[in-house]
Order: C-alpha cells, then structure tokens, then sequence
C-alpha cells in the first residue's frame, strides 16, 4: 500500500482533462487497469498520484441536482477489474443522495450566511436609527437653543433701536438673559474722570451694600479695567480662590464666588463694561 497522494484539499484544474468531458456529459466512467490508463495519458497528475497509492481501478459518478453538475464521486479499488456494471449503477444511486445533501448544505451555508448578513444588516440599522434619533435630538435641541438666543438678540436689538434709554436697554439685557445664565448681579460701569476711573450706571438689583450706585472703582488693578485693557472679556470662576482685583474683597463680603466683565465699545473706543456676577463658582 502506498502512501496518501490525494489528500484532503487537494485540487486540480479539469480544464482539458477527461474528467471536464465526463462532468459534461454527466455519463459515469470505469477504468478498471489504471496503470495502462497512465500510460496513454502520462500528463493526468492525478492519475499518477493514484496509482502511486496502489490503486489499480477506479469508478467516478458526477454529482448531478437538476442537471446542474456540482462535482464527482470518485470510487478507487486496489484490485484491477474491480467494478462491474452492477457497482456502477448503484454508485449511481448513491451519487444521486449525496448530490442532493451536498447541495442541501451548501444551500443552509448559504442561508445561515445570509441571516448572519441579515442580522448584521439589521444591527447596523438600529444602531443607525438610534444615532440619527441622538442627532436629530441634538440638532434639535441645538435649533432650539438658537432659536431662543435668537429671540433674546432681537428684544435686546429692538430695545436699542426702540430707545436711546440705557436703563431701558439694560433692563432688557437684564431680563433677557436671566433665564439662559445664572447671575445674582448685573451692572454697567462708565468711564469717567479722564478714563481714570468706573462709575456705576446701572445696577440690578439697584439696591446694595457693597458696590452701590454711589461707588468708584479705579480702572488701574481692577477686573473692569483689565477687560477694558485687553478688549476682552475676564472671567474668574472662582473669587474665593484668592484672586487679586481691587472689587474682589468686598464682592466676597457681599457672597459673590464669580464674575464675569465683558468691555463696550463705542466706534471702536472703550467706554465701559457690562458686569455679572454669581453666587455660585464657575
């Protein structure tokens, strides 16, 4: 007995072989002397690796579902003459049963494959769906917002051209912005004295102990000065930290963690700032 040629896996083009004819043709073929069958065709390497294992004779069936040819059952004897017209016609037999199984799974491969496919397909989808509704949910709220800081620009847009009254503007502003950001107070500072000093305009509330109406702060050291300096507004998030301004000691007596200083302009020149400021850090 000779050693395995044919493994499992082994492949081969049929392209010009007898087995293309023989897949084609859908007859079964018998070679009962494969050794003088390897002498007339010495090119056919799988008869050679055949016949090294020892087999003498060979019996091969297509495989046939509907006329569809989907491979061979190929039946090898280690005694010459082995197969007769009656094995034949029971290989026959068998190949048509076990066409039929290998198509069946191939067909379930398919399936299976497919509801995988499927399942993926409809994972995907929902996973989707669930971030277009996150989207749309924030595009919404997004528009929303807009929409809202929208309508607080135009009341305040529509306070200025409807009066040349800063009280009336700030109050405005005021009660514009009281519901989108948390503040305790609100105010307007004004140059004066040269540009040396900031005089309240307008204060909300208009009553206070520290920082009232009547209080000057010098622009030299203070956060308002600074914001009117650099063109920008300053933020300090947190008063208590220890921050070095000279309104934030008696901000601090009066409960106020952080503020916020936002510089206006007049044609380009600073005239003042716009104040807020918070009971809560941050």
């Amino acid at each position: 007995d000779g050693k395995i040629q044919l493994p499992v896996g082994y492949s081969e083009s049929i392209a010009g072989s007898s087995l293309r004819a023989l897949i084609e043709t859908g007859a079964p073929r018998v070679i009962n002397r494969l050794g003088e069958y390897l002498q007339t065709k010495p090119d056919s390497r799988s008869t050679r690796l055949i016949v090294k294992e020892g087999m003498q004779a060979s019996l091969t069936v297509p495989l046939m579902v509907a006329d569809r040819r989907i491979g061979v059952l190929w039946c090898s004897s280690r005694e010459r003459d082995a197969y007769t017209p009656d094995h034949e016609s029971f290989v026959r037999v068998i190949a048509g049963h076990l066409a039929i199984l290998l198509e069946k799974d191939t067909l379930v491969g398919r399936l299976e494959a497919d509801n995988r496919a499927l399942a993926d397909a409809n994972e995907l989808k929902a996973r989707f769906v669930e971030r277009l509704k996150e989207e749309v949910g924030a595009q919404t709220a997004a528009l929303s917002r807009a929409e809202h800081k929208t309508r607080i620009m135009l009341d305040i847009a529509k306070a200025i051209h409807r009066t040349r009254d800063l009280g009336e503007v700030f109050r405005t502003l005021v009660a514009s912005l009281r519901p989108i950001v948390g503040f305790a107070r609100a105010s307007i500072l004004m140059l004066a004295e040269g540009e040396r000093v900031l005089a309240f305009r307008e204060l909300e509330p208009p009553e206070r102990e520290f920082l009232g109406r009547d209080a000057v702060i010098p622009v030299e050291g203070s956060a308002a000065g600074e914001a009117i300096r650099t063109g920008r507004p300053l933020c300090t998030g947190d008063i208590a930290a220890g921050t070095r301004c000279f309104e934030d000691d008696l901000l601090r007596r009066a409960g106020i963690r952080s503020r916020v200083a936002i510089p206006l302009f007049d044609r380009r020149r600073p005239i003042g700032t716009f104040n807020l400021a918070s009971e809560q850090p941050d």
